[in-house]
């Protein structure tokens, strides 16, 4: 799939390390269970991978991170293409994410930590 996304992951930030624990989105719409027949469908017809991510920042970095993601994400709402050593630990391969949910920091002896999870939708084809 080619990708039209232009904005990218910041050079100056660190590659997050990645939970591969994760699980596949539900994509199941159920209606409501009060209703006189259940209906169900699918939501999409692909599923797309979230990833749980940590990012260990410096003060400088935690603050990039934070322009990065009001300013350019429009807080979350923006796709970008980010490096990723996905589905594989092995090799850097270029993806189009979004950033999901809330994203949790903490400040610790100089360094922030700070997790989030990562919609995975597809490979950047270069």
């Amino acid at each position: 799939m080619t990708s039209n996304v232009t904005l990218s992951w910041p050079e100056t930030l660190p590659l997050p390390t990645i939970d591969y624990s994760g699980e596949p989105r539900n994509t199941t719409i159920v209606s409501a269970w009060d209703d006189l027949i259940v209906t169900r469908r699918s939501r999409f017809a692909k599923t797309y991978a979230i990833l749980s991510v940590v990012w260990k920042m410096t003060a400088d970095q935690f603050s990039d991170f934070k322009d990065f993601v009001s300013d350019d994400l429009q807080n979350s709402a923006r796709l970008f293409t980010m490096d990723l050593r996905y589905p594989k630990n092995s090799a850097l391969s270029t993806w189009v994410v979004r950033l999901m949910d809330t994203i949790e920091s903490a400040y610790e002896d100089g360094i922030w930590t700070v997790q989030g999870n990562l919609e995975v939708l597809f490979p950047v084809d270069l």
